[in-house]
């Protein structure tokens, strides 16, 4: 069994401690609502400029293997 990773979802080098964080990095995110808790409702998806909001900031990043919803 063979896998393969289109050029668009391929991930950029890793970052090391020290470096800068890349410019033009956005995540989508849903924020929590009381009104929203129920499991059968949906917000509406938020833009976060990583880029802009980390820049000039000590920043902790980490991530869960297997978590990703492009695995499978």
């Amino acid at each position: 069994m063979s896998t393969s990773t289109s050029p668009e979802l391929a991930a950029p080098n890793p970052l090391k401690a020290g470096d800068s964080f890349p410019d033009g990095v956005k995540f989508s995110y849903i924020p929590y609502t009381p009104e929203k808790e129920a499991i059968t409702s949906c917000g509406v998806p938020q833009q976060f400029n990583a880029s802009q909001e980390f820049a000039n900031k000590k920043v902790v990043l980490f991530a869960v293997p297997g978590m990703s919803l492009l695995s499978g």
